[in-house]
């Protein structure tokens, strides 16, 4: 990387004297304005309003508004009746270190290029081609200023617009640096010139067409590193010493994620440590033969000899609770892979989390300075006890799973993931897990899952939710309904934090994966995905506490939703309400299943994913039972049907569930097509409640 630099430098140096005797206009700095746009995720503002929280205890203040900059303007407007277009020449280094001119003939076929829009803008990666539609408008310009370099290529100087909102170039997804490469379907030859573009413009414009220009996406501006500190120090939660360490482990964790997109190596960096392991490759592997015969049955697949691209990146664990099985307390570790999105639970001795604890050490003796409980006679434990070091375990562990991308690359990283993976039972799951995440329609909601899971793992964040689940856990809540609202309160607010401070990260990881993707669909993924990792932050701890709350409210409403549904089942489809027409064959079985499968996830948002499949299944199930119909499923049509799978899917604690989707689902996901499954679900627990049988 230091060689490549140097080369860029040389060469940059070559072509400012080489341009110099040629003589050039001042450089032109980039002018870019960053707005705050609605559904985009380009940083504060796009997530509706701020979320205010009780006045209690752990506050976290109101959230503040981002402060909008003013537009700045490099040419005023002069005509707004013609295209914003001047030819001048002026001295510009090529965007992405390139020494050919932008504009020759791309692989891609310009007419195969997505359009990017004021109704659908699109973000786009560095260097990426795209189309810009701009509305013809008679009133005004297209609200663009291109200039022409010296070497001949067409770049976005400015984005000015006479009513001080955005243009409509800068609507359409038109950035200041990008390169105009053609115009339409067709791309500019190399003696193109600017005068042509502008007639081409001004032909289209008589003819009352919408202008679409054929772009390459010039170099952003660095993002703010400090802009998830500014935001949770605006709030109070965090002071100055802890912003400042905030800020670089972003700029880390950032590092870390392009440097493992770029190579295709979760260890990338490593090899610096070549040397050093090979003078200790004899020792370590006594070492391991002599801790290894000490670990049992689950340390048999941690050899460091393992393949680094078996490392999973990002595994979530909780210690949900304990059990007394056969004369000695074990503890239940619940277990998540982001990346495949699988999750199961592991039952381990304290014997066991000790022997772990040797086997790290050896391999990487710094961490016998994390903290990890003593061993002592079980004749000695108390719940209290048990308790503590049920605490101080989670700890450890989830210090240990998050090393890879919060902490300085080791000799002997994998060799400490690899144990881990052992000792929460990954091996035996990996065939599955690596199938699952073959998948390539969700391929870009795990990448931009695992970044939101590691950068929450950060040691600030860390203790920022540590904070809330202690005060949550120790307060007295005088109904299940109360804390469920208290803990909806964080979680939205948190979402919302976190989804402004580290949008440039998300977008990055993101264009990494798919360089063109329409705004609100990224910004649809980053906040699923901040939204998930929050819910399981917060909602696994605190869930045993609320399911004793709410059992407490609502256990009249469950037994006789428990009896009604057990009673109903044996009723045919007509008694519901559904006609004759309506009948499926199969008695809905697929739509059945899917929601019968609700109980075996943890997260609400997992489960809310499982009702909307399941919903979803009704009518596709309804036009594949009845074919050479063209009529489709109203909502009083789809009601009755709804109801009729809801009762025979035998959903365990109907009314718990039915409060936590309908309380703990995302604001932004109300007014959409998840809001009127969940206002359905709703009404159909409801309508089961007052079945008369």
């Amino acid at each position: 990387a230091a060689a490549a630099r140097k080369q860029g430098k040389a060469r940059q140096a070559r072509r400012m004297l080489s341009s110099s005797s040629a003589g050039s206009s001042d450089a032109v700095p980039s002018l870019e304005t960053p707005r705050a746009t609605t559904g985009g995720l380009r940083g504060g503002g796009g997530r509706g309003n701020p979320v205010q929280l009780p006045g209690d205890f752990l506050v976290l203040p109101e959230s503040v508004r981002r402060r909008r900059e003013a537009p700045v303007r490099a040419v005023p407007v002069v005509d707004a009746k013609l295209p914003l277009l001047e030819e001048e020449e002026f001295k510009e280094e090529p965007l992405g270190g390139e020494e050919s001119p932008s504009r020759q003939k791309p692989r891609e076929e310009a007419s195969s290029l997505p359009i990017s829009c004021a109704e659908k803008t699109l973000a786009v990666m560095e260097g990426a081609l795209f189309r810009a539609r701009i509305k013809s408008s008679e009133d005004e310009g297209l609200g663009v200023t291109v200039k022409s370099t010296s070497d001949g290529r067409f770049v976005v100087h400015a984005l000015p617009s006479a009513t001080g909102e955005r243009g409509r170039a800068e609507a359409a997804g038109i950035r200041v640096g990008d390169l105009v490469v053609g115009a339409y379907d067709e791309l500019f030859d190399a003696k193109a010139t600017l005068a042509e573009l502008v007639e081409r413009i001004k032909r289209a414009q008589a003819e009352r067409m919408d202008v679409i220009l054929v772009l390459k996406r010039g170099s952003a501006s660095k993002a703010r590193q400090n802009e998830m500190a500014s935001i949770l120090l605006a709030h109070g939660v965090i002071d100055d010493g802890q912003a400042s360490v905030l800020t670089s482990m972003m700029s880390h964790l950032e590092a870390r994620l392009e440097d493992w997109d770029a190579r295709g190596d979760l260890l990338a960096g490593t090899d610096r440590c070549a040397n050093k392991r090979r003078r200790r490759r004899r020792q370590a592997q006594q070492d391991e033969a002599d801790v290894g015969a000490r670990m049992g049955r689950w340390d048999k697949q941690s050899s460091s000899s393992s393949k680094r691209r078996g490392i999973r990146p990002a595994l979530c664990v909780r210690i949900l609770g304990t059990d007394y099985v056969e004369d000695h307390t074990v503890y239940v570790i619940w277990v998540l892979d982001v990346l495949a999105g699988a999750e199961w639970r592991v039952q381990r001795r304290f014997r066991e989390f000790f022997e772990l604890h040797d086997r790290l050490v050896s391999l990487r003796p710094s961490m016998d300075k994390l903290d990890f409980p003593m061993r002592r006679p079980s004749i000695y434990e108390t719940v209290h006890s048990v308790n503590d070091r049920r605490v101080r375990l989670e700890r450890h562990l989830r210090r240990v799973a998050g090393m890879l991308f919060s902490s300085r690359l080791h000799e002997q990283s994998s060799a400490v993931a690899l144990a881990l993976e052992a000792f929460l039972e990954v091996p035996k799951r990996r065939a599955s897990l690596e199938l699952l995440e073959r998948n390539p329609d969700v391929r870009l909601r795990q990448a931009v899952q695992v970044a939101v899971y590691q950068l929450l793992a950060l040691p600030v964040f860390e203790k920022i939710v540590g904070d809330i689940v202690h005060a949550l856990l120790a307060a007295d809540f005088e109904s299940g309904a109360d804390l469920l609202l208290k803990m909806k309160a964080y979680i939205d607010h948190l979402q919302q934090c976190v989804f402004d401070g580290a949008a440039g990260l998300f977008r990055a990881v993101a264009l990494r994966r798919q360089p063109r993707i329409p705004e609100d669909d990224l910004a649809a993924v980053a906040s699923n995905a901040v939204r998930r990792q929050i819910e399981t932050d917060i909602f696994v701890p605190l869930m045993d506490k609320l399911h004793a709350l709410l059992a407490a409210d609502i256990a009249d409403l469950d037994a006789t939703l428990h009896f009604k549904c057990q009673a109903a089942r044996s009723r045919p489809q007509s008694f519901f309400g559904i006609p004759l027409h309506h009948i499926s064959p199969s008695s809905w079985e697929s739509a059945i299943y899917q929601l019968s499968n609700i109980g075996s996830y943890t997260l609400p948002c997992d489960k809310l994913d499982a009702l909307l499949a399941a919903a979803k299944e009704i009518p596709q199930l309804f036009l594949a039972e009845h074919p050479g119909t063209s009529a489709h499923l109203g909502a009083d049509d789809f009601l009755p049907i709804f109801i009729y799978v809801l009762v025979n899917s035998d959903i365990p604690n109907l009314a718990y569930l039915q409060r936590v989707l309908c309380t703990l689902c995302d604001p932004d996901k109300k007014l959409s097509e998840t809001g009127y499954y969940v206002a359905t679900f709703e009404a159909a627990v409801h309508h089961i409640s007052e079945l008369e049988l």
